[in-house]
């Protein structure tokens, strides 16, 4: 079995990256504290300082599953 490699926010792909995007946005959502129409519109540097200091590895991601 291969040791999961652990990645920080600024080291995913865009699939991962927008799949994070669109967490972060309902999670807004449910805590009533959204101010966006569209995941879209959340920066980049937002949704990135939401999953500072998070590792990840490639099955935390929906994207990912074959």
């Amino acid at each position: 079995m291969a040791k999961a490699t652990y990645r920080s926010v600024d080291e995913l792909n865009k699939e991962e990256f927008e799949e994070l995007r669109v967490a972060y946005f309902c999670s807004l959502q449910d805590s009533g504290a959204n101010k966006y129409e569209s995941a879209e519109e959340i920066p980049d540097s937002e949704v990135k300082k939401n999953y500072e200091g998070i590792s990840f590895v490639e099955e935390d991601f929906f994207c990912n599953v074959k």
